[in-house]
């Protein structure tokens, strides 16, 4: 069964799976015959490849048919020497271009969906011929579309039946997608007020008359037809003034009025169903109503699940907020099943998430990509039982990392994609980052993207809200000017306005600009509920309702009444989230603006201090929270509270680097299932290290020297340079380290000292120094012992473990490694248990029956580590284990156990950001890919082990990836491309090999490169 769409972006199924063209123009020759049926072989050459000479043009048509063929059967596609043909006209088609002329039987909502642009949003650059043609039909179906939808609604008017609300919704929609095209249409006009005036709306009616009116005066100079106007008169009576709820019916907010065009707009473009997300972007101005209008057409949305999620303004430089408030409402939804997602990627949301409540081990850093693909799934899910509706609001403060998120589950939901909405809003602004990425993926054909502009009222929709809200007020030109020029169109202020005018003020002497209106309302409220206001107005998003109860000072009785004043005075908005949490927020952010912008500096100051130290307070009751801390980080900032600031991201920092870069921090299995740290990348690192020099710097010369200061200066210096060594930065990093460390050993500053010494102490295992290892661990071990630090004595027990390891002194290494591991199951006494680090110790056990050449002891060894990670949820050393034991099962000769840890260890780093431990994983697997005869895909791995060996020059890595390159460079292929990216013989890559292997002590190695030389010199002919 073929399904071939081309009104609307292009899509073409074959049994219901999404056919991919190779490259654009096979599609758009794809397109082109669906439409044409027949063309000539130099039509289609001119057509496309014109600018070419016709040799080119012909072979380029050639290949582009091969494509084709690809797909359409002989029976669809038939082609001869002259004459191209495609032939759709079979049961088994189904092309929406045919289904166009049955329009008069059609269900109104598929027909709906047959309204869209041919090839909506196909572009194809440098073929002004096709693209002639593309406008030419894109204009001869828009206008058959017009026609048909016209017809069909002409039909449906005269039918009895269409009286009947469903019925009468449903020809409203198909007449509102016409207005949206063709706005100047008068038939269409009078067909919608007759449609409305069924309907009982007659403020609608009213509306829709007015824009025409307005519209046609406008951009014609004429007034609609008499036609026009004597329906208008019958269908009304005469009455012009809209009727909509009576003062004495309204609720606090303010009532929802015009935006007909829009709502019907997100209408249609929620209408059929999606082959690829479908993405309805609002934008405007602050105050025009874009919440409103979303709330109003997802109330229409009956049963489906709506999750929430804000930018906020300040928090475009912390990572990932606005999801983590999205899925905390998914959690508290009922509808997040953590069963359903695998372990492994439970541990990765959980850790990047705290809203979620999984208490899933942190990992190494998730890519925002991974995290995306993970979300996917999960949402695919839900959309498989119940419509799902993801609404992002103020998209233009997110983040770089909620960015990439979003684009990454955008690209993971193309094929999956039924069932899901995202919904936006944004100001607008040309140089929007999302609003950029959306349109980058409709252009590409990956997303479906609705953009609606959303303006404030125009002068005749004033007069139109006017007169809906107050129905029994004469309104005066004057007046209504007046209205105009104080409250610039914005809904919000025009009611409140219109409220003080329905209480009896006068429109005289009112205030002149949108500041005083807003002074104007507040003017209501009272001293405490100023001070209540200018408390909330320093939260960079909505507040939960006991920390506002906290942060304000007010008693509970007290805060509700003033709360409950406020929303009725249509300031504040509640909503109940997050299980039984209450929220708090501005209802227009407007008002919030002004009232931050009045507070005085020192009064904002004060505000923001103590909101920082109460957030700091939770942080110490509750553990590390990765988003709570940037948030109190902007409070910092705000209240230049300088030395907290710097002291809380030295903290943030040092745990970030443990988290995301140590593979075995020293941090037990409690605070790691309660951390959460999210990472920006390594550029984000390096930029918030470079942030905390500048501000060490700009304190040093306020401030001058200080104890404290010099401390976390001493702080920042172990953490730069530690990350320089981490990366293979090694003379910079050991040289900063290093002094730092004499210096705090000296000062007795022991919990520096042990930090210091840590980061020396990984830095040997780099670059497997025994002696230099041993050195660093031994002071480690004497510095834990004074501090009386058994975790620390225990770790380093197991440096100096892997100390006389790299100095192939297996005998003393072994009873280390065993010591390591009964300390800290003497530690696991006292309640604390460290997972990670013993199983760190018992993989370097199975490290020296693999040197010794005892394979199978060795593979049980580390599938005993791998299991214990899995087991407990903890990603972090999965990779490490899984590689190791592909690397024991390849030496003993089992290919078949290697491929399975290779696929188990890129399954656990295809999750992460980096992978240290990895490059056994990728040299490995690309000795795989070559034996398969895939030279790309081997070489694509050999590189990015080479990443990894070349800057740490760790030998172990390095005398394997020789060794692979050698095999793979003795069977490449001639001209292929291992043979061109290798630039040395097999033998010089197998003599570099052997000698870094014989330096390594590591016997059976060498003797299998020796052998592997002599087999080549034997086939050589070489004596």
């Amino acid at each position: 069964m073929w399904t071939i769409r081309l009104l609307g972006p292009p899509r073409f199924r074959r049994e219901g799976k999404g056919l991919l063209f190779p490259f654009r123009k096979a599609e758009a020759l794809a397109c082109y015959l669906a439409v044409e049926r027949r063309a000539s072989r130099e039509v289609l050459a001119e057509l496309f490849w014109g600018d070419r000479n016709d040799e080119a043009a012909f072979r380029n048509l050639r290949n582009a048919l091969y494509e084709l063929r690809k797909h359409f059967s002989p029976r669809l596609l038939r082609t001869d020497r002259q004459w191209i043909v495609l032939d759709l006209d079979h049961d088994d088609v189904d092309l929406d271009l045919k289904r166009l002329s049955r329009w008069r039987v059609l269900p109104l909502e598929e027909l709906g969906a047959l309204s869209r642009p041919f090839l909506e949003g196909f572009v194809l650059s440098g073929c002004p011929s096709f693209e002639e043609w593309l406008e030419r039909t894109r204009s001869r179906f828009r206008d058959v579309c017009h026609e048909a939808l016209k017809g069909r609604a002409r039909m449906e008017m005269e039918r009895k039946e269409t009286s009947a609300p469903e019925a009468l919704e449903k020809v409203l929609c198909l007449l509102e997608m016409l207005r949206g095209e063709e706005p100047l249409d008068e038939e269409v006009t009078r067909l919608l007020l007759s449609c409305h005036f069924l309907a009982g709306r007659r403020g609608k009616a009213v509306e829709v008359y007015r824009l025409l009116r307005e519209r046609l005066q406008e951009e014609l100079g004429v007034l609609p037809s008499e036609e026009t106007e004597a329906l208008y008169r019958h269908l009304l009576g005469g009455v012009v003034g809209a009727v909509a709820r009576s003062p004495s019916s309204r609720t606090e907010a303010v009532p929802f009025f015009g935006r007909v065009q829009d709502l019907a707009a997100l209408e249609a473009a929620c209408a059929g169903r999606p082959s690829r997300p479908r993405c309805l972007l609002v934008c405007g101005e602050a105050g025009v109503g874009k919440t409103l209008l979303l709330s109003k057409f997802l109330e229409e949305r009956r049963g489906a699940l709506v999750l929430s999620g804000w930018g906020a303004s300040g928090e475009g430089r912390y990572a990932l907020l606005p999801w983590n408030d999205l899925l905390g409402e998914l959690r508290s939804s009922g509808w997040f099943k953590a069963r359903e997602i695998a372990a492994a990627h439970r541990s990765l949301l959980g850790a990047s998430f705290p809203a979620l409540r999984m208490g899933s081990v942190a990992a190494e850093p998730v890519s925002p990509a991974r995290i995306g693909a993970i979300l996917a799934d999960a949402f695919g899910r839900i959309a498989a039982r119940r419509e799902l509706f993801l609404r992002l609001e103020d998209v233009q403060w997110f983040d770089e990392t909620s960015l990439e998120l979003l684009e990454s589950l955008l690209l993971h939901l193309f094929h999956r994609s039924e069932g899901i909405t995202f919904v936006f809003t944004a100001r607008p602004d040309p140089a929007g980052r999302c609003e950029a990425l959306l349109k980058a993926l409709a252009r590409m054909g990956r997303i479906e993207l609705h953009r609606i502009e959303l303006g404030s009222f125009t002068r005749g929709d004033m007069e139109g809200f006017c007169r809906a809200y107050l129905p029994s007020r004469r309104f005066s030109e004057e007046e209504l000017e007046k209205l105009f020029l104080q409250t610039e169109g914005l809904p919000l202020f025009l009611a409140a306005l219109l409220r003080r005018l329905g209480e009896g003020y006068s429109a005289d002497g009112g205030p002149e600009s949108l500041a005083a209106v807003i002074e104007g309302i507040l003017s209501g409220v009272s001293e405490d509920e100023r001070a209540l206001l200018d408390a909330l107005s320093v939260f960079p998003g909505r507040a939960e309702w006991e920390l506002l109860r906290r942060f304000a000072g007010f008693a509970e009785e007290a805060l509700t009444e003033m709360l409950e004043r406020l929303r009725r005075m249509a300031l504040l908005v509640e909503r109940e989230e997050d299980g039984r949490k209450l929220f708090v927020d501005f209802r227009h952010f407007k008002v919030k603006e002004h009232l931050r912008n009045a507070l005085s500096a020192g009064r904002r100051r004060l505000l923001h201090r103590r909101m920082a130290e109460l957030l700091i307070e939770d942080m110490d009751r509750r553990g590390w929270d990765d988003f709570l801390c940037s948030r109190v980080l902007g409070h910092c900032r705000a209240a230049d509270m300088r030395l907290e600031e710097l002291e809380l991201t030295v903290r943030k920092l040092r745990l970030h680097i443990k988290l995301h870069y140590e593979l075995f921090p020293l941090l037990d299995d409690a605070f790691l299932r309660s951390a959460s740290t999210i990472s920006g990348g390594r550029n984000r690192t390096m930029e918030e290290l470079r942030e905390v020099r500048a501000l060490l710097a700009a304190m040093r010369q306020e401030q001058g020297d200080s104890e404290k200061l010099a401390e976390l200066e001493m702080a920042y210096r172990i953490l730069w340079g530690g990350y320089l060594l981490w990366w293979g930065e090694y003379d910079r990093g050991e040289r900063m380290v290093r002094a730092v460390s004499d210096k705090v050993v000296a000062s007795e500053k022991w919990h520096l000292a042990l930090e210091a010494l840590q980061h020396l102490c990984y830095y040997g295992i780099q670059i497997e120094d025994g002696e230099a290892l041993g050195c660093s661990a031994e002071t480690l071990r004497k510095v834990a012992l004074r501090r009386e630090d058994a975790p620390a004595e225990a770790m380093a027990l197991r440096f100096l473990g892997l100390a006389a390891f790299f100095r192939r002194d297996f005998a003393a290494a072994v009873p280390l490694f065993e010591s390591s591991i009964a300390l800290f199951e003497d530690v696991e006494l006292a309640g604390r248990t460290f997972t990670l680090q013993k199983t760190a110790a018992l993989n370097y056990l199975g490290a020296v029956e693999h040197q010794c050449g005892r394979f199978e002891e060795a593979v049980r060894i580390y599938e005993e580590c791998a299991a214990r990670c899995e087991k407990e949820g903890m990603l972090r050393g999965g990779c490490l284990f899984h590689s190791n034991a592909a690397h024991a099962a390849y030496d003993r000769g089992d290919r078949t156990l290697m491929a399975r840890h290779l696929q188990s260890a890129r399954g656990v780093f295809e999750d992460c950001l980096w992978w240290r431990g990895n490059a056994v994983c990728f040299s490995l697997t690309a000795l795989l890919a070559g034996e398969e005869g895939d030279e790309e895909e081997a070489l694509a791995f050999l590189r990015k082990a080479d990443a990894l060996c070349i800057p740490l020059r760790k030998r172990q890595w390095l005398a394997l990836q020789l060794w692979v390159k050698g095999l793979l460079k003795r069977r490449a292929r001639p001209g292929g491309p291992l043979e061109s990216a290798l630039p040395e013989s097999a033998e010089e890559y197998f003599l570099r090999a052997g000698e870094l292997y014989r330096r390594m002590g590591v016997r059976y190695m060498v003797e299998r490169i020796e052998r592997a030389l002599a087999e080549r010199r034997c086939e050589e002919g070489s004596p």
